[in-house]
């Protein structure tokens, strides 16, 4: 029984199997860069979630990082940004499964049922996902990727619930003896310019980098410094993320099982895959950033 349908599929990212996966490899074989994580085992990370064409590299290089790592991941425990109005609280999906180009991947219902039963911080409410596209994005690469793992979607609005999620999160988690799990949260960075109506650096291309070298990094050393609580600050104070909440509550978790440290694998901005690809530039940008921790 599938109970969560595919929403973005031929507009973000291939809406046919094959091409699905072919854009994935071409993603992952593009990433020259890709970072050896020698004495590091990562327990979470950020991904972007806006189209592949313009963070679809973003996005592989954090899980050529995590197979290169070589760590088994049995369930992804998803926190995801919330876009849409009316969640209050981090919102557990509590279906069966969901739908990718790739195939269903099922829901780790253990998960789902402990982070509720366990924490007065969940919900279980599976209505706001449907509507969502934040964690949809990601999941045709854990399907190609790890074909038997299981997800726990969950949507962090940005609120002080979100700290205690990732906190209460892991603690859950260790409940779990037969699963390895980990962590993924979806967040695009700094939405700047025109069409967001945020543009205190000036319009063009000067504000665009500073919307990237300036606003982003704030937030991405935040993140990397395992500091949840300024994570969220800047997120929502600064226009700095779109999903702080989700952000804080994976740095949180992440700090709670063991991660000391982050590293910053990619950062990119919409601007500059524009003016590379489309040989053309825009007055607005949004930025993405892979991080692991």
């Amino acid at each position: 029984m599938v109970d969560r349908e595919m929403i973005c599929a031929g507009s973000f990212y291939p809406s046919l199997k094959s091409d699905c996966q072919r854009v994935i490899n071409s993603l992952l074989e593009q990433d020259t860069q890709a970072q050896t994580l020698e004495n590091f085992e990562p327990k979470a990370a950020v991904v972007p979630h806006a189209g592949w064409e313009f963070c679809g590299d973003v996005t592989a290089a954090v899980f050529n990082a995590l197979k290169q790592s070589k760590i088994s991941i049995d369930v992804f425990l998803l926190f995801g940004a919330v876009h849409l109005r009316g969640v209050l609280k981090p919102a557990v999906f509590d279906g069966a499964a969901w739908q990718t180009p790739i195939g269903i991947v099922d829901v780790n219902q253990q998960l789902a049922d402990l982070l509720v039963k366990s924490s007065s911080v969940f919900e279980k409410d599976s209505r706001c996902h449907k509507g969502e596209h934040s964690l949809e994005v990601v999941c045709p690469f854990i399907k190609h990727l790890y074909p038997d793992a299981e997800i726990c979607p969950v949507l962090v609005p940005p609120s002080e619930d979100a700290v205690q999620a990732g906190k209460d999160a892991a603690e859950a988690v260790k409940k779990i003896e037969d699963k390895n799990v980990f962590c993924i949260a979806s967040s695009d960075l700094t939405h700047y310019g025109r069409r967001f109506d945020f543009s205190p650096a000036g319009e063009g291309e000067a504000g665009c980098k500073w919307a990237k070298e300036v606003n982003d990094k704030a937030f991405i050393e935040a993140a990397v410094s395992m500091n949840a609580k300024s994570v969220l600050s800047k997120g929502i104070y600064e226009r700095s993320s779109c999903g702080p909440g989700a952000v804080a509550a994976a740095v949180e978790y992440a700090r709670q099982v063991g991660s000391k440290e982050g590293k910053l694998l990619k950062h990119t901005h919409s601007f500059e895959v524009i003016s590379s690809n489309y040989l053309c530039s825009s007055d607005s940008t949004v930025g993405y950033a892979g991080i692991i921790f």
